[in-house]
């Protein structure tokens, strides 16, 4: 193993000298998840190809005009809530006819730390190893769920989640519903070593820890992750989503009109109701 890794896998995060921080802890099991597919009408087949970073999701002519700056680089193991910033700046701008959100650091690591047990972080408050040990995926969602993500004024907020089965023409088809799923992956040594362009297929190496990411574009052979580690998108091979992908979901908007469309709301919020009384099981 590379020995300019510090790999603390009690905490299942990985920093590198490069600043590539993971933090998604291992999948928490909870019976009450909904699955998304239970919503879906499933006979049909995704596209073929989705991004939707497009405008409506076809076509390269109908590309935005001007292309997304990568988020500045989470400074934690805040992977789970840097990838919810990235969805809201992805869902925002179709809103705002292709203008960016720009969402500061800090804003993404107060989140952090308040979900990780220190609501009195502040910027320049570098003492925080007790607390930055990464979060579960679905204690960050839930609390977009309940809280909201606050910015600007505003507090942003999912109408549900629902877990999506890891399988390729599933995941597929909730990238094409949604706009895009959150995806967790077992961070293998290759992916963690590539350079921003490269496409990464599996090769068996070894696991450096768990990362967060929000997924909104595939193709035949391959999807479309982005990244909070200062890079754009990256295409990784269905293989790689065969062997790496831990736990995926999709974040739940009820404007949306082609989740509208496509999911069932009604049935959604009512099996919603039921399960949200219901207490944690594991």
């Amino acid at each position: 193993m590379d020995n300019n890794h510090e790999d603390n896998h009690t905490a299942y995060q990985t920093v590198h000298e490069d600043h590539k921080l993971l933090g998604a802890l291992p999948k928490k099991p909870d019976a009450r998840n909904l699955i998304a597919t239970q919503f879906m009408d499933t006979s049909k087949s995704p596209p073929r190809t989705f991004d939707a970073e497009l405008k409506h999701g076809i076509g390269p002519a109908l590309r935005y005009k001007k292309s997304f700056e990568p988020f500045r680089g989470q400074g934690y193991g805040s992977c789970t809530i840097s990838s919810q910033a990235e969805w809201l700046r992805r869902k925002e701008r179709a809103v705002k006819f292709g203008k960016d959100l720009y969402i500061p650091d800090d804003v993404v690591n107060k989140r952090y730390f308040r979900l990780a047990g220190d609501p009195n972080w502040q910027s320049g408050n570098y003492n925080v190893q007790q607390y930055d040990n990464g979060l579960y995926e679905l204690d960050a969602i839930n609390d977009l769920l309940k809280v909201g993500f606050i910015h600007g004024g505003w507090t942003y907020k999912i109408d549900g989640f629902a877990e999506v089965p890891l399988q390729l023409e599933l995941m597929k088809m909730a990238i094409a519903t949604f706009g895009g799923i959150k995806v967790c992956i077992d961070v293998p040594m290759n992916f963690y070593h590539s350079g921003p362009d490269d496409q990464v297929d599996y090769d068996g190496s070894s696991i450096v820890g768990g990362h967060s990411m929000y997924w909104n574009a595939y193709d035949e052979s391959t999807f479309m992750c982005v990244h909070t580690w200062t890079r754009k998108r990256q295409h990784v091979t269905n293989k790689f989503v065969e062997h790496c992908a831990t736990e995926s979901y999709s974040l739940i908007d009820a404007k949306d009109v082609k989740v509208q469309e496509f999911f069932d709301l009604k049935k959604f919020k009512q099996a919603q109701q039921e399960v949200m009384a219901q207490p944690y099981a594991g």
